[in-house]
């Protein structure tokens, strides 16, 4: 077997060219990365969202909130399910509320975006897990007030504590900073439902109701007694079963476009990557004649060659995973396919993106170095010869 240290001798001697084709595997392993991320932080953000013994009520067919409008008059028909849990009023531990968006300038003035505006009741706080309070304070009931997530401060015109937001003929003021712990709400903007519904003429319609079950197992119960009333027209899922389907169809849209943009990266690194390494064969034909005439078969300098070629790729793939490894927590935003508004997540690598990180390295380094080693290895001594002659 031809020592290692020959190896790395010549790759030394040509780091440039070397150095060219890790750099190419190295920015296709950085895309994949990113794209792993970007929709792994995506579904966490969506993920993290949604208790098991809350159940969301949306009109029947409905993809999302965005898309949901009843009847106001059908939340009292809903709320008398046995199901439903009973705060310590009597009342049921439930509350309707209007999903709508709206356009916000970007600080800076770069361009605008569709945020999610949500109007709310009092009991909508307390129905949602892991939400607090970071600054401020819950709008007050009938005020022109708003809270707005974590994820928002600073990003939009107006979206501070003490900010003025748009609405109709009555401005909100931000009195309030929601903290999700990086859930989906951490991008939305609450206020009084009342306004909300005055502003955008929906005095009249829901877009859905969240209800607290007595216990997890009490969703079929309801879901039974509200679906099989035909007047209603409405559907029940569980809040984790809500944010499950929408976390996988925003994560489809992403690692769909994010393949294609990864496939295209990698074909050409993995051509540069072919060109490199035949150039590097093309001139060590000599070399490679000293090899064979030293007593090394065809098939041990198809594996040398074959193994430079691996460990400028596994190289390159280091360097692309340390890449998106520095990018974690990064924060980005994205239009989300399930409502066309903007969702502010964090980049999150997983074992699974390096796993596949360094899969694809090792797949670029043998494919693009299997054409290159064969031709070293067909190589005759006497032509290597003959041609340095």
């Amino acid at each position: 077997m031809i020592p290692l240290r020959y190896h790395l001798r010549s790759l030394f001697e040509r780091r440039a060219m070397a150095g060219t084709a890790a750099l190419g595997v190295a920015l296709s392993v950085l895309v994949l990365g990113m794209v792993v991320a970007l929709r792994t932080g995506l579904a966490a953000a969506l993920g993290r969202s949604g208790a098991m013994d809350v159940a969301m009520v949306l009109r029947a067919g409905s993809e999302a909130e965005l898309t949901s409008q009843f009847p106001a008059a059908d939340v009292a028909r809903v709320l008398v399910a046995p199901s439903i849990q009973a705060g310590p009023d009597g009342q049921p531990l439930a509350e309707a509320e209007v999903v709508v968006t709206m356009s916000f300038d970007r600080a800076g003035g770069d361009g605008i975006s569709s945020l999610v505006l949500r109007g709310i009741g009092p009991r909508s706080l307390a129905l949602r897990a892991g939400l607090r309070i970071a600054q401020g304070r819950a709008p007050a009931p009938g005020a022109d007030e708003a809270m707005i997530g974590s994820a928002l401060v600073g990003r939009f015109a107006g979206l501070r504590l003490g900010g003025q937001l748009p609405l109709g003929l009555r401005p909100l003021t931000v009195v309030g900073v929601l903290d999700a712990r990086g859930g989906v709400v951490d991008s939305e903007i609450w206020a009084d439902r009342d306004a909300v519904q005055r502003a955008t003429g929906r005095e009249a319609l829901m877009s859905s109701v969240r209800v607290r079950l007595r216990a997890p197992s009490e969703l079929e119960p309801l879901r039974s007694r509200v679906e099989q009333d035909r007047s209603l027209e409405l559907h029940v899922e569980s809040e984790p079963a809500y944010f499950e389907r929408q976390r996988d169809r925003s994560a489809a849209f992403v690692l769909g476009i994010g393949t294609l943009v990864c496939a295209g990266f990698a074909l050409a690194a993995l051509l540069g990557a072919a060109v490199t390494l035949h150039a590097l064969v093309a001139g060590r034909k000599t070399e490679i004649g000293v090899l064979r005439a030293l007593g090394f078969s065809a098939s041990q300098v198809l594996a040398s060659f074959l193994l430079e070629s691996v460990m400028v790729s596994l190289a390159g793939g280091a360097l692309g995973i340390a890449g998106a490894l520095a990018l974690s927590g990064l924060e980005l935003s994205l239009v989300n396919p399930a409502n066309f508004s903007e969702v502010v997540f964090s980049l999150e690598p997983s074992l699974g993106m390096l796993g596949g990180a360094g899969a694809m390295a090792l797949g670029m380094g043998l494919c693009g170095g299997l054409v290159p080693a064969l031709r070293a290895a067909r190589t005759r001594p006497a032509e290597a010869i003959r041609d340095r002659d």
